[in-house]
């Protein structure tokens, strides 16, 4: 049997919530953002909020320079039933999509109560829709492929991470609570490196909310990444904004499907 999910082959958001309910595995690029916790991996009831998701990413060259990267803007919303919706550019990472017109968006809508999921093309205005499961129901629906064990690599000294609690602070009008992941590799690690290296990751999360709103990255190998929500509200959004547009062709979903 296949896996009952819904991929979309473009990059969006995250954040944090409590009821698990069966939803695509590859919707987020961005999360704890890192580890990355998708934005529809739970559901919050009682919290609504709209924001908007913004990744940076700086990177120093050799000579001292800097090549910042950012990709386009997604748009998120939760009402209290727990309903969530994720819009964003069809092609995020091309120039300019960051401005881009509504006419190349995707639109990802999680509705808990309905029980239901739906893609939302507006460029095609085709809107794709499935069943929501419970956690339950898609594991006792879904066959586990059998996947053989990876080769074991050679050992080599292990990274040590140490994380320290960090003093809250109000972020987008809210109470935040921080830690700090710090993680050495050694040299000789498995990433290769001659002399050590240090990558620091800085979180800061809602509780109220259950919303990560902020991470902070610095890696050597990658240089400094910026993600988080920005505009916060917490008003009530449009009902509408979780219904899929009247007008646009509905098509049912009921296996693994790749939505270009």
């Amino acid at each position: 049997m296949k896996r009952l999910s819904m991929f979309l082959t473009l990059a969006c958001g995250a954040s944090l919530g409590q009821q698990a309910v069966n939803t695509p595995s590859g919707l987020f690029r961005p999360a704890p953002y890192f580890g990355r916790q998708p934005f529809f991996n739970k559901v919050v009831t009682g919290q609504p909020f709209s924001a908007e998701f913004v990744n940076e990413n700086v990177q120093t060259l050799a000579d001292g320079s800097h090549v910042t990267q950012d990709d386009a803007a997604i748009r998120v919303y939760r009402d209290s039933f727990g309903r969530m919706r994720e819009e964003c550019s069809k092609y995020p990472h091309m120039a300019g999509a960051r401005s881009a017109s509504q006419a190349a968006m995707m639109v990802h809508i999680i509705d808990p109560v309905a029980r239901v999921r739906y893609v939302v093309d507006t460029e095609k205005k085709v809107t794709h829709r499935q069943a929501l499961l419970t956690g339950a129901e898609a594991k006792a629906g879904v066959e586990q492929p059998y996947v053989k064990p990876p080769a074991q690599p050679p050992e080599r000294k292990a990274p040590e991470t140490s994380v320290e609690k960090l003093e809250p602070q109000t972020i987008e009008g809210v109470q935040a609570e921080g830690r700090r992941a710090t993680t050495t590799w050694p040299p000789g690690s498995r990433i290769g490196n001659e002399a050590a290296l240090t990558g620091v990751v800085e979180t800061w999360e809602s509780r109220e909310l259950q919303v990560i709103l902020l991470v902070k990255t610095t890696d050597p190998r990658a240089g400094e990444q910026t993600e988080k929500l920005t505009n916060l509200s917490r008003m009530e959004p449009d009902p509408m904004l979780f219904q899929p547009p009247a007008e646009y062709t509905i098509v049912d979903e009921k296996e693994e499907t790749i939505i270009k």
